[in-house]
């Protein structure tokens, strides 16, 4: 089974193959993503016990279009929150959806948390 792994504002996604994922979380997806494209990453961290992710990121080697038609200069491009000193941002709520073959958004499981 594939899924497609997408961020909005990095202009990313990614097809993976599920049957190659060693779990069956978000993370683990995100973890396995980070193994097989050099070019993305994401950073977590421990905030008040909980685990969390903070930044989210992709290296665009090239000039690239968006979804749009708007053509985006190549580089970095990356989604940060920050909670600490001197310059806190506000936080950012990380979503996701399911979607079945056919683009219908599904119900999340509890084993996809």
């Amino acid at each position: 089974m594939t899924v497609n792994f997408s961020v909005v504002g990095i202009f990313y996604r990614y097809a993976v193959d599920f049957t190659q994922v060693p779990g069956r979380t978000v993370l683990d997806v995100m973890n396995y993503v980070t193994k097989v494209d050099k070019n993305f990453t994401f950073t977590e961290l421990t905030f008040q016990g909980n685990r969390i992710v903070n930044s989210l990121g992709y290296v665009h080697p090239a000039d690239f279009t968006g979804r749009t038609g708007i053509t985006y200069p190549q580089g970095m491009y990356q989604l940060a929150q920050s909670f600490t000193d001197p310059t806190p941002n506000p936080y950012s709520v990380w979503q996701y959806y399911l979607f079945d073959q056919n683009g219908i958004r599904q119900p999340a499981q509890a084993d996809f948390s």
